[in-house]
């Protein structure tokens, strides 16, 4: 919870310094959300690589394995396009996009920003820490109503890494190595899906 709290708390710092003009005109802050979204991308290429045991992981328990992503990844994106409905302002495509973002907050934001779209992106920054952070506090309620994949599916891409030790305490080995798969599976999936909704939707 810790990170994501010091994320917000910057993410509030540059509004402030943008509000009170702090940065000259002339810095092109666009080009430099594009480079942070490289070197965030290359990131997470080495983050997955260096997963131990993903390959035992998937030979353990099959095609299986992906239905939880899967169904976490279509419920997010259907989640969100019900939620739409409500906002006038937010078009189908940004509905989808905020869908997409299944708790990776820093790379979904960016990305949709890179698109144009700043203020959706400023919202996707907020509500996947919003999803982060209600699953450090409600995991063991979700897990004792909502049953023990609950907290995984609450967390979305952030099972793999911030979130998985509330996981662990809260359940057993088992749910950890689905959790740190269905992690894995939906960082790759987000900047796909982001790409495709703003691309071609």
């Amino acid at each position: 919870m810790a990170n994501s709290l010091k994320l917000l708390l910057i993410f509030l710092g540059g509004i402030a310094l943008g509000l009170l003009k702090f940065i000259p005109a002339s810095v092109d802050i666009d080009k430099i959300s594009e480079y942070l979204l490289y070197l965030l991308v290359f990131g997470i290429g080495i983050t997955i690589s260096r997963s131990e045991g993903i390959l035992k992981i998937v030979k353990t328990y099959h095609l299986k394995l992906f239905l939880l992503p899967l169904l976490i990844a279509i419920g997010s994106l259907l989640g969100a396009l019900l939620l739409g409905f409500f906002y006038s302002d937010i078009t189908i495509k940004h509905s989808l996009g905020l869908g997409a973002g299944l708790g990776y907050y820093s790379l979904s934001s960016l990305m949709i920003s890179q698109y144009g779209f700043k203020e959706i992106g400023a919202i996707a920054l907020i509500s996947n820490i919003i999803r982060e952070i209600s699953t450090l506090i409600l995991a063991p309620l979700m897990i004792k109503y909502l049953g023990r994949f609950s907290p995984i599916a609450s967390a979305g891409a952030t099972s793999m890494d911030t979130t998985l030790a509330v996981i662990i305490k809260y359940t057993d080995k088992e749910n950890a190595i689905i959790s740190m798969f269905n992690g894995v599976t939906l960082s790759i999936m987000v900047p796909l899906l982001i790409t495709l909704i703003y691309e071609f939707a």
